[in-house]
């Protein structure tokens, strides 16, 4: 059954189904496998929507801005945070997660005012407490990271244990050795979990990361501030940063919320569960939101990110149920791969075809690895050995006709596209813009250009525009060609700016103004 929602692009069911079948043989590694593939086909999904909605809502920048942070592209993610910290609606702690990524990049004052701002501002940001304990770490002031990061456990115990990679992540070893101390002499006063968790993150162990199993403690978390919003709501304690206490309140009348057809409140629970470690509960807050309100940039911000953490954390299991197997050394690979770094990816790669030369996804992700290097050769060689094997592998084929265009042999490309054209749907505008190369080096003018109108949504670069406008002009379309060389125009200016941040200094910036 979930084989079979997957395939009708139902991944949300699919991952219902999964899980059923999780729950009893929780060992089955090829189901957790089937449920993280469900999870990110849905974040997949979801991403197509955001991005055909509304590129420039801050939602989207603030996600292509956190793919740039992962890529360690901090002065291009600091950049679009920036550009968005004045415009309403947006996701909450944007100044906190502009400091995050200014810290990074060892760009501690600047860090120092987004977290500021965010506390002034925005009392609900525990993210902006997590970066001040971090900067009282690298300052070797022990005392004062514990007791922040103390604060932040009495209000919420799922927030600390799901950001705490994110605190102690590139900590000097003088830094960590320093606070490890401070850790050991108040050992008596800090509560046994928190000190085993930080103890554990610094050392350098991954955490076993608690996530819906972690619970708020009634006796030392916090009052809710007077004077805001009603006491004992769901908007109070948010306002508290005490999400768990948010999410159960909110989770208990979701019924009612969607019969009433309250999107702001759906919001909310996507974001207190979220934010306490219950990716569940915020998929699930987020897909009613997406039923209730199927244009709420916010519903698919949070789904995206809810969905991305629960494919993690299914991945994690089945790598803990086959820590050597070919495929998990493929999907390493596929991460690898996807943050363009080749050599490592093609590393993986050849571990899972060490276990199993015969691996058909093993030589796919190698040849697309020699592709995305340039190594135009040892591409065709591996793409011709794997298509040996399954000759009518559309992605193999795609990867084949690409090395050969790339070589400049696009009459022999001609025949590997034909058999792409079963690729996955939003493979296919690359594919036609292919055929357009190739139908344009063999002449047939009418039928290039017809390819490449069907591929000028993969237009990168301006190529696809530039090669269009040319051919328009041989036509005799003069304004067809101009309106191509417009749009062309359009899409180096965009890309050259993207360029351009890589060497580029982040503007000094004193944030003032916190999300509403």
């Amino acid at each position: 059954m979930g084989r079979a929602y997957a395939t009708l692009g139902k991944y949300l069911l699919a991952a219902q189904a999964y899980k059923h079948v999780i729950d009893l043989n929780p060992k089955q590694s090829s189901t957790w496998f089937s449920l993280g593939i469900a999870y990110l086909d849905q974040m997949e999904a979801d991403s197509r929507k955001l991005s055909s909605k509304d590129q420039s809502s801050p939602y989207a920048k603030t996600l292509f801005a956190e793919s740039l942070d992962k890529q360690s592209r901090y002065a291009e993610a600091a950049k679009i945070y920036i550009s968005v910290l004045d415009v309403k609606p947006q996701p909450p702690c944007l100044h906190s997660e502009l400091g995050w990524t200014l810290l990074r990049q060892q760009r501690r004052p600047e860090a120092i005012a987004a977290f500021k701002a965010d506390r002034e501002t925005n009392s609900s940001c525990a993210l902006a407490i997590l970066g001040q304990a971090r900067l009282a770490i690298d300052s070797n002031d022990g005392d004062e990271a514990l007791k922040l990061i103390s604060q932040l456990w009495a209000r919420d115990r799922g927030f600390v244990t799901t950001q705490i990679l994110t605190l102690t992540e590139g900590v000097a070893a003088n830094h960590a050795t320093s606070f490890r101390s401070v850790l050991s002499e108040r050992h008596e006063a800090t509560p046994v979990a928190l000190y085993e968790l930080l103890m554990s993150a610094l050392s350098g162990t991954t955490p076993e990361i608690a996530g819906n199993a972690v619970v708020y403690d009634s006796k030392t978390s916090p009052a809710i501030t007077p004077g805001v919003v009603p006491p004992g709501t769901a908007e109070a304690y948010y306002q508290a940063g005490e999400y768990r206490r948010c999410s159960d309140r909110l989770s208990s009348t979701r019924s009612a919320i969607r019969s009433t057809g309250q999107p702001g409140n759906l919001a909310l629970l996507a974001t207190c569960s979220y934010f306490t470690g219950d990716f569940e509960r915020s998929s699930e807050a987020s897909a009613t939101l997406a039923d209730i309100a199927p244009s709420s940039a916010a519903g698919l911000y949070w789904s995206i990110k809810s969905n991305e953490k629960l494919a993690l954390q299914a991945l994690a299991h089945y790598e803990e149920l086959e820590p050597d197997s070919a495929r998990s050394h493929i999907l390493l690979g596929d991460i690898w791969r996807q943050r363009n770094a080749y050599t490592e990816a093609l590393d993986e790669y050849r571990k899972a075809q060490q276990i199993d030369p015969s691996d058909q996804a093993a030589m796919l992700g190698i040849s697309s690895a020699y592709l995305g290097n340039n190594d135009i050769e040892k591409a065709i060689e591996t793409a011709r050995a794997a298509l040996l094997k399954n000759a009518d592998d559309p992605e193999l084929n795609l990867i084949m006709a690409e090395a050969l265009v790339a070589h400049h042999d696009h009459a022999k490309a001609e025949p590997y596209l034909n058999k792409s054209l079963r690729a996955k749907p939003q493979m296919l505008p690359h594919v036609h813009a292919l055929l357009g190369r190739v139908y344009a080096e063999a002449g047939r003018n009418t039928e290039a250009i017809a390819q490449l109108k069907l591929g000028a949504e993969s237009d990168s670069d301006g190529s696809v525009h530039y090669q269009l406008a040319r051919l328009y002009r041989e036509t005799g379309d003069d304004k067809s060609a101009a309106a191509a060389l417009e749009q062309m125009k359009t899409i180096q200016k965009r890309e050259l700016e993207r360029e351009r941040t890589n060497f580029e200094e982040v503007p000094s910036t004193q944030p003032d103004k916190g999300p509403q």
